[in-house]
């Protein structure tokens, strides 16, 4: 009887069967990873000015995540023609205006951007949380208007 192919004797004679299999040490493993970053972060954009995230992501979809509905942004909205959208973590103001361009076909004049803490919440006798993101106010001119149907 062979183990793994070694000492399989047949007639008297010992014979050697080849065992093929593919192990992927851990510098290929990173050389494949670090490839793909290398890649991500290559990628080019029609715009100059605009620098792509250091994350690698720039898509107008995942950068705006959607508008923020309150009572403050509606007031907002009307008051001073600034528009507030919830946003990627990552987000930058650069890609925040791109991504609006991309989107609504509008330019922004101005971008804000803040960060939403967490807040404690109790429901029902159970305690829990509420989570916080990014948000940004992104200022239009007077003759523009996003349309939110």
């Amino acid at each position: 009887m062979a183990f793994l192919g070694f000492g399989k004797k047949e007639e008297g004679k010992e014979v050697k069967t080849e065992v093929k299999t593919e192990v992927k040490t851990k510098e290929t493993k990173q050389k494949s990873v670090t490839a793909k970053k290398v890649s991500e972060k290559e990628t080019k954009t029609d715009n100059k000015d605009f620098k792509v995230v250091s994350s690698g992501l720039f898509d107008s979809g995942k950068i705006i995540l959607g508008p923020r509905v309150t009572e403050k942004a509606a007031a907002l909205a009307e008051d001073s023609n600034a528009y507030t959208f919830n946003i990627h973590q990552t987000a930058t103001k650069n890609e925040v205006k791109k991504a609006i361009e991309d989107i609504y076909k509008i330019s922004p004049v101005k971008v804000r951007i803040t960060n939403v803490k967490e807040k404690k919440v109790f429901r029902r006798g159970k305690a829990g949380v509420k989570s916080g993101g990014k948000k940004a106010v992104v200022y239009l001119k007077l003759g523009d208007k996003i349309e939110f149907i």
